[in-house]
């Protein structure tokens, strides 16, 4: 049986293909929700982009003992020390939009993994954030990941 790469392993190599993509940016994996919502409560400097595995469900047939997930991902771009609201989502939404694009279409290099979909661009609101003069967005993306051959 050949087994194949799963949440994990996705989150893994696009946080790879980020890291390639934008260079100057602090890119990094994280466990999910949890430790983005500490994260967002600390320092971090100009920039970051927080990748994290966030759901999935078996898509494989009823019928079928198969394991095809459908896993939901997301990054979460952080943007810090302008102190102009207006400045810091235009960067930031450039950030957003240069994730995406690099998501989209991708399956990174992995096999049994379908290209990754886009589904979305949105906002994270939090006023304590916004005080701080931090803002951020998130990209949820979706990918099938096929966990073995059978």
């Amino acid at each position: 049986m050949l087994v194949m790469p799963g949440l994990t392993q996705t989150r893994d190599a696009a946080v790879a293909l980020l890291k390639a993509a934008l260079p100057d940016m602090r890119v990094e994996g994280i466990a999910g929700a949890t430790d983005a919502a500490s994260i967002l409560r600390e320092p971090i400097g100009a920039g970051a982009i927080f990748v994290m595995a966030l759901s999935s469900v078996n898509v494989a047939s009823e019928d079928s003992l198969d394991f095809d997930l459908q896993g939901s991902l997301a990054a979460l771009i952080v943007v810090h020390g302008r102190k102009n609201k207006t400045a810091r989502e235009s960067d930031g939404l450039a950030l957003a939009e240069k994730v995406a694009l690099a998501l989209h279409g991708n399956s990174f290099g992995l096999t049994g993994v379908s290209p990754a979909r886009c589904t979305g661009l949105a906002p994270v609101e939090d006023d304590d954030m916004d005080a701080r003069g931090v803002w951020a967005w998130g990209v949820t993306w979706e990918q099938r990941i096929t966990m073995e051959a059978v």
